[in-house]
């Protein structure tokens, strides 16, 4: 094999390159060639997966389900995002309010009975609070965690299915005539 640039080779060493270069190209035409040509089989076989088979459309009922299960999800999502707000503002309210005692025992004078059970009485309603706080973020933690694993029953059930358009516009317009 001769290898390397033509200007570095004498006369008859030059079309000896030439021919191997053109030799060489024209392998490389052909595999391109038969590569093309195969390139469907190979994307079908590929579609087909492990058991040879072409993937299932999903029906009409299978897109219907698909898209109710979605709007589930989105109202889901949606109560969630509420609770989670409100469990935000809670806790802002509350450090607001541990704050404010904290002040309030600086300020306390010890040897006063009535401040001091008043001050006990408001880190009691203020401890109650911290309860609640815990128990609804606990209560949101199990709705995110279920959500969650219903959302990713949701991608890999519904997000991977191959279907006909007319089948998806058609169950769109079932549901649009439901709507009204």
């Amino acid at each position: 094999m001769l290898t390397g640039r033509p200007d570095k080779l004498r006369l008859g060493s030059l079309c000896t390159w030439m021919v191997f270069q053109r030799r060489h190209a024209m392998k490389l035409v052909r595999s391109t060639v038969l590569l093309v040509l195969l390139s469907p089989f190979v994307v079908d076989a590929l579609a087909a997966g492990p058991g040879g088979s072409k993937p299932r459309l999903a029906t009409r009922d299978d897109i219907r389900a698909c898209m109710n299960a979605n709007d589930h999800l989105s109202a889901r999502r949606q109560v969630l995002n509420h609770n989670m707000a409100l469990s935000r503002t809670r806790q802002a309210d509350t450090q607001t309010r541990a704050v404010a005692l904290i002040e309030a025992q600086r300020n306390l004078d010890r040897n006063d009975e009535q401040q001091v059970e008043a001050f006990n009485a408001r880190v009691a309603e203020h401890n109650k609070l911290v309860q609640a706080g815990n128990a609804l973020a606990q209560e949101i933690n199990a709705m995110e965690e279920k959500f969650s694993a219903d959302a990713l029953d949701y991608n890999t059930t519904c997000a991977t299915q191959s279907y006909k358009l007319s089948d998806r516009e058609a169950v769109l317009k079932e549901r649009k005539a439901a709507a009204q």
